[in-house]
């Protein structure tokens, strides 16, 4: 009986190489090895990039990320590398206060289209926080229904946060949170495995989305 061919551990295609993650080996095909070798090149320049926008030098930040992306375009195919630079640059705009052009990156980032649900998610997070940050609570809340509305099964626990987010953007126009989403924010703390207190019908909606957001900052290691 002849041996059952080797699956790419990522993608489930045929595997033609071996890749060492988390000083494990795994089988992989062509196309996932280079897309994790471009995800080890970006997350290995996180810290210098941590460090620069700490130190407020967001320009310099912004030229080693388009300096990444020039010299690993070719094997950027899947626009992994172009999508991660995007959003990162968005976060840079944010922590310098530059919500507008932060905005116009999330809006080349929805331009380039999304991979999965996830980055769905967090650019609706991210749009939201960019609004909310200038002033446009309204519309920072219709992205974060649209994007709440759209979550599919696989994506339920991203709602704590979203939740988190709009529960925020009402309070900072001072009207309370819908009760339409109580039961959301059930089916999303269910799916992430947070039992919610008892006597949770009678908790404020505001209160309860907090108490699930603490919950799952807290299994973070940094409890963020």
């Amino acid at each position: 009986m002849q041996d059952k061919p080797s699956r790419c551990a990522f993608c489930g295609e045929p595997a033609e190489h071996q890749y060492t993650l988390a000083k494990r080996t795994v089988e992989v095909c062509a196309t996932c090895l280079v897309r994790q070798q471009l995800q080890d090149v970006y997350e290995a320049a996180l810290p210098e990039l941590d460090g620069l926008a700490t130190a407020g030098n967001f320009s310099d930040a912004q030229r080693m990320l388009d300096d990444m992306l020039s010299t690993h375009v070719r094997q950027d195919t899947d626009r992994w590398l172009q999508r991660s630079v995007i959003a990162h640059k968005a976060l840079l705009y944010m922590t310098a206060g530059s919500h507008g052009e932060a905005l116009s990156a999330y809006q080349e980032l929805k331009q380039l289209g999304f991979a999965g649900a996830s980055e769905c998610v967090e650019y609706g997070l991210g749009v939201s926080r960019a609004l909310l940050a200038g002033g446009r609570a309204p519309e920072a809340i219709g992205v974060l229904e649209e994007t709440l509305d759209g979550l599919g099964s696989d994506t339920l626990p991203s709602g704590i946060p979203l939740l988190e987010a709009l529960a925020q953007s009402h309070a900072a126009l001072g009207i309370p949170l819908s009760e339409r989403w109580r039961n959301v924010l059930r089916s999303t703390a269910r799916a992430a495995g947070i039992e919610l207190p008892d006597g949770e019908h009678d908790m404020a909606l505001h209160d309860l989305v907090r108490f699930t957001a603490d919950a799952l900052r807290s299994r973070s290691p940094r409890g963020s």
